[in-house]
């Protein structure tokens, strides 16, 4: 921030950009397709692992 106040260098998008925007929201997508509007996606998901659970975590590491 500080070379941001002294001109130094410009800033694209604002601070605090994508603090809302949780990735893990993908994993529930396809279920949320399917509450909302009762179809099945008709686009393939990005894998998206959820950590705090046991099973996606081994997986991950």
């Amino acid at each position: 921030m500080e070379v941001y106040r002294e001109g130094r260098v410009a800033i694209a998008n604002a601070m605090g950009t994508g603090v809302a925007d949780d990735k893990v929201i993908y994993a529930y997508v396809p279920e949320m397709i399917r509450y909302y509007l009762g179809e099945d996606p008709i686009l393939p998901n990005v894998d998206t692992y959820m950590c705090w659970d046991r099973q996606q975590q081994d997986h991950v590491l």
